[in-house]
């Protein structure tokens, strides 16, 4: 096995849920788009989001401490 290859894979195994939630996201998108700018727009946000859950697996977070964060009003104050 080559080094190049060596270090790849050892990223890839550090990573693993961004990896899988990435190469989830291509798949899903790859089999709902055929060609055209939004189609490929679709499959970036869905690569996108895979990534995005797949770093919720690597930090062990859950889906509602996502959530939280995504809306959580960050010291601004109520009205």
């Amino acid at each position: 096995m080559s080094e190049e290859f060596r270090r790849i894979y050892d990223y890839f195994m550090r990573k693993k849920g961004r990896a899988l939630g990435l190469l989830i996201g291509f798949i899903l998108g790859w089999g709902v788009m055929k060609y055209g700018f939004l189609k490929v727009l679709f499959l970036a946000i869905c690569a996108g989001v895979g990534y995005l859950f797949g770093r919720m697996v690597d930090d062990r977070r859950t889906f509602d401490d996502m959530i939280d964060r995504i809306f959580s009003y960050r010291g601004r104050t109520r009205r």
